[in-house]
C-alpha cells in the first residue's frame, strides 16, 4: 500500500516507505535479530527484578500478591 500510495503521489513519510528499499531477505534478518534482542532484554529485565525482589525479601518483605498465585 504504501508504495502504491507514493507511486499516486501521495504524502508519505520516510517511516512508512523506508523498509520499501530493503531486500527481503535483509528484513527478514534484520526482523530476528530484533527478536533476540528483545529476548535478552526481556530477560535482563526479568533477572534484575527478580534480584531485587529477593534482596527484599531477605530483609523481611513479603508481597500482598505472589506471582504463582495468579
Amino acid at each position: 500500500m504504501a508504495r502504491e500510495a507514493q507511486d499516486a503521489g501521495l504524502a508519505v513519510t520516510e517511516l512508512h516507505t523506508s523498509w520499501l528499499d530493503t531486500l527481503p531477505e535483509e528484513a527478514v534478518i534484520e526482523a530476528r535479530v530484533e527478536i533476540e534482542q528483545e529476548a535478552a532484554r526481556s530477560e535482563q529485565v526479568n533477572d534484575a527484578v527478580n534480584k531485587i525482589l529477593d534482596v527484599l525479601r531477605s530483609n523481611g518483605y513479603e508481597p500482598v500478591l505472589r506471582i504463582e498465585d495468579v
